[in-house]
């Protein structure tokens, strides 16, 4: 049959835009990847290795002073704070490729440096998905806790004692340099810790640590934080930082530290003087009691001028007034001392030691008075007992600066 030609003006072509296919909805690939695919930018989430690197970095490193600390906790029975077989087991939770190269022969290495340097170049060549397994990996997280006791513990015994039990039953001597190296050992633990922190802190400021990965890490930061003021302490003024300051902070972000409050900036410079004003009270007593002092000052003179100059008795009036007078000043400051031993009202250094100088003079010279009265002439009791209760207000105004203050 004679095929017949179509003229190309006839031939109708479906449009692109009204193709059928270009209105159907193309699935998401990400739906089918998993959490880790999407991580190791499989998907579109980008992976950035120099994020995790310096973490890995501090996790084999640590890992490695773990297998250091239980090796020497084999060596000496006296200082071991791990089991006979714990040794062979951490070594199996630990890729087999970082025990040789940077365990068994640690010796190789002249210093701490020249290893972290080794193992720096080791986690550089590791693949997306090593990094991530290495970083998630969780078997030598229990240890972590008792490899820094092991540090501590050695480095007190080597410096307390001159010879030491090892595990054959002989004992050696301890030189200065096996205390020296404890505390290296010690210290390089410490530096890895917080480097471990910080490594966190900016990998999650850049939200670049999933959820899992965080949890494990969180992990890893609970076991070096609970013996982490023990091993500040022992390695005593060599390090900065608070003796009493955690490796984590508080809160959900425990990696980063609270933010500083806002700077005091104070455009009345009148406020500075303000904040330090006495209040109504102190000004108050701060008048009266010196100036009453000094008021009662002048008819005690003038009793002691007028006095008869003659000795008293026991059967006299004034006595027994006496005797009531002083046993209700004696009262009196026992009152206001007593509360002073208690921890809400300690005082300072200073307002302690003249406190209780004038509240013992006080004391005295109520007590002495009384026989006073009957061996010399009564005026210089009376003055003695006037000289007391001056001592007592002021201790009274020491006590109110304490309070007030």
């Amino acid at each position: 049959m004679p095929q017949t030609s179509i003229p190309m003006a006839l031939v109708t072509r479906p449009q692109r835009g009204h193709s059928p296919r270009h209105h159907q909805e193309r699935p998401d690939p990400l739906e089918y990847l998993t959490p880790e695919d999407r991580l190791l930018n499989k998907g579109s989430s980008p992976f950035k290795a120099s994020y995790y690197i310096p973490i890995v970095i501090c996790i084999v490193h640590l890992d490695i002073s773990l297998l250091s600390a239980c090796q020497q906790a084999n060596a000496y029975k006296e200082n071991s704070n791990f089991s006979p077989n714990e040794l062979s087991f951490i070594e199996s939770r630990i890729p087999s490729v970082e025990v040789s190269e940077f365990f068994k022969s640690h010796s190789s290495f002249r210093s701490d440096i020249e290893l972290k340097e080794a193992i720096e170049a080791y986690v550089d060549g590791l693949s997306k998905e090593k990094l991530l397994e290495r970083l998630r990996s969780q078997g030598t997280i229990p240890f972590w806790t008792k490899m820094v006791i092991q540090y501590v513990n050695f480095g007190i015994l080597t410096l307390d004692r001159t010879k030491i039990a090892r595990a054959d039953g002989n004992e050696v001597e301890v030189h200065e340099n096996e205390f020296r190296r404890a505390v290296q050992e010690l210290e390089a633990v410490y530096k890895c810790s917080l480097e471990f922190r910080d490594a966190i802190r900016v990998a999650a400021a850049k939200s670049e640590v999933d959820e899992t990965s965080l949890g494990i890490l969180k992990k890893r930061m609970d076991a070096l934080n609970e013996n982490f003021i023990l091993m500040k302490r022992t390695l005593s003024g060599k390090l900065v930082g608070k003796p009493d300051e955690t490796l984590m902070y508080p809160g959900d972000k425990w990696w980063q530290p609270p933010e500083p409050g806002p700077e005091f900036k104070d455009k009345d410079p009148k406020n500075v003087v303000d904040a330090f004003a006495p209040t109504w009270v102190q000004t108050t007593l701060t008048f009266l009691v010196p100036a009453i002092s000094l008021l009662s000052c002048i008819p005690a003179a003038l009793s002691f001028i007028s006095a008869t100059n003659e000795i008293g008795t026991a059967r006299d009036a004034d006595f027994f007034q006496l005797i009531s007078s002083s046993a209700m000043a004696v009262l009196g400051l026992l009152t206001m001392m007593i509360p002073t031993f208690s921890s809400k009202t300690k005082l300072g250094k200073m307002a302690w030691f003249w406190t209780w100088i004038l509240a013992g003079y006080s004391g005295v010279c109520a007590i002495v008075s009384i026989p006073l009265y009957l061996v010399i002439p009564t005026q210089w009791s009376a003055a003695v007992a006037f000289s007391g209760s001056v001592a007592q207000g002021l201790v009274t105004l020491q006590l109110m600066y304490a309070i007030e203050g």
